[in-house]
């Protein structure tokens, strides 16, 4: 995995931690996960104090017991990319609000040397602010705690400090107690490790590593890889990732995949858990439900429709075919990891393209539409007359070119999205369709993205159906190089290894 640049090197790994020390501002990283003393604390600790100083007419000084930064994620299990994002978390006494960390501490970052791209992500049940410092990108999330200090034995996956928490503080604190869960569940955590990574790339590689857009996100793949793990204890990496996909090729979704029992409740908190009552009809429209190890238990892949699933099964069938032979000797990891054609398996593509004036507008937009292409992959699917057998939303996006804007508005900045189109005709030949209509999903859609709240002239948006990927723009078909994704993949292309090396 060392060969194949699995694994970030080691000075990667001295730049991450000195990007968390500008965030957090001492010097060393407490083993346990937590940011005492560390460039990211400097601005989390001169925003904690602006606002304690501010409301309490204080000298107050920030200390662990007003504050505390964690990371959590791939990153805190060890099992991070290399170029791969950083979840972190302040974790705040009940004197600061979340309107603060939008105001004041997004103020202290714009001002700070070496962040770029923040971008507030504010309506969602995880709202963070995302930035770029030191060529590393950070999704940075808050919990309030419901006490006027941090105790010293604060320990997050006690479950009864979660008692008077907001609904956001619970969500957000989540994704940490589920990285701290799953180390204490797994029997060998350095054999999962090295499974996680190569099924992380694999993932990508295929594309179907995308939760926003209804695919299997990190902490969906840790968890269903730390399942298998529990099966096998004593399984090699190499064979661990040949269980995965046996096991996930045959498995009978919607059947939940889970590490732990579910609690429907814990110290009386009555927090809504997945699959409590088990007639709940939400939970019950779940395709594939990977379930959270800890209280309240929660779907971590809500997002997949009936189209993505249909993606993902056939991936996993492809890869128990593929891991069988390379067992054999019949085939080598190289073609398990080997990119997926996104368009060749369609002739119709939705193009979801925007456009803004200005680049604080643009980065906005283009989030909030990020996050929303999985609403018209569900109108499509829903609406009886788009006739949809599949909607395949790719697993990027593209960035439109200067060149490429319309005349006269060269100024302006631009995104598009695509998802292939594959219709049932036969279907349509029953009913005696000569073709399909979206227009009503698509008009759905572009009323729903234009009615944001924080939509402003100059952000605008088109959806429109090109017919065969020889339509779509040249820049889509041989997008630069650079982009998020191709700038992970390039890393392993460059490695010159074998990908056998991978999994071993």
């Amino acid at each position: 995995m060392n060969d194949e640049k699995l694994i970030p090197e080691q000075e990667e790994n001295n730049r991450r931690v000195d990007s968390i020390a500008k965030l957090n501002g001492l010097a060393s990283i407490q083993s346990f996960g937590y940011f005492t003393s560390c460039r990211l604390f400097l601005q989390v600790r001169e925003f904690v104090t602006t606002v304690l100083r501010s409301k309490m007419n204080e000298d107050i000084h920030a200390d662990e017991h007003i504050y505390r930064l964690r990371v959590f994620g791939s990153y805190r299990l060890d099992v991070h990319l290399p170029g791969a994002d950083m979840d972190t978390l302040i974790v705040v006494v009940r004197q600061i609000d979340r309107k603060d960390m939008f105001t004041h501490l997004f103020r202290i970052l714009q001002g700070c040397p070496g962040v770029s791209k923040l971008v507030k992500v504010e309506e969602t049940r995880v709202p963070i602010i995302k930035f770029e410092m030191d060529g590393f990108e950070f999704d940075l999330a808050m919990v309030i705690l419901p006490y006027s200090a941090i105790p010293d034995n604060f320990d997050i996956t006690d479950d009864s400090h979660l008692r008077n928490m907001d609904t956001q503080s619970v969500t957000s604190l989540n994704g940490a107690r589920v990285t701290d869960t799953i180390q204490k569940v797994v029997p060998n955590m350095k054999t999962l490790k090295f499974a996680i990574r190569t099924l992380k790339l694999w993932a990508k590689r295929r594309g179907v590593y995308k939760n926003v857009y209804g695919f299997l996100g990190g902490i969906a793949i840790e968890i269903m890889a730390a399942r298998v793990a529990q099966m096998f204890p004593q399984a090699l990496p190499s064979k661990l990732v040949q269980f995965f996909f046996s096991t996930y090729a045959q498995w009978r979704w919607p059947q939940p995949v889970g590490l732990t029992e579910i609690q429907p409740d814990s110290h009386d908190l009555g927090f809504n858990v997945w699959g409590c009552p088990p007639t709940d009809v939400g939970d019950r429209r779940h395709l594939m439900p990977v379930i959270t190890p800890c209280y309240p238990a929660q779907n971590a892949t809500a997002n997949v429709s009936r189209s993505t699933l249909k993606v993902i099964q056939e991936e996993f069938q492809r890869g128990n075919q593929l891991t069988k032979e390379i067992e054999k000797g019949q085939a080598s990891w190289t073609a398990l990891f080997e990119a997926a054609d996104p368009f060749k398996p369609y002739s119709h593509f939705l193009q979801i393209a925007i456009q803004a004036t200005s680049k604080e507008d643009f980065d906005a937009w283009k989030g909030y539409t990020d996050a929303s292409v999985r609403h018209v992959v569900t109108g499509v699917e829903r609406w009886s007359e788009a006739y949809i057998e599949r909607a395949h939303p790719l697993q990027r996006s593209f960035a439109r070119p200067r060149s490429a804007a319309p005349a006269g508005e060269e100024d302006t900045l631009g995104q598009n999205w695509y998802v292939g189109l594959r219709f049932d005709t036969e279907r349509m030949k029953r009913d005696k369709q000569k073709s399909p209509c979206l227009r009503m999903p698509v008009k759905e859609f572009k009323e729903r993205q234009l009615s944001w709240q924080r939509c402003r002239d100059g952000m605008t948006l088109t959806v429109t159906v090109i017919k065969g990927a020889g339509s779509l723009p040249e820049w889509v078909l041989h997008p630069d190089e650079g982009g998020d994704e191709e700038r992970i993949d390039e890393q392993y292309d460059k490695a010159g290894v074998p990908l056998e090396q991978v999994a071993n």
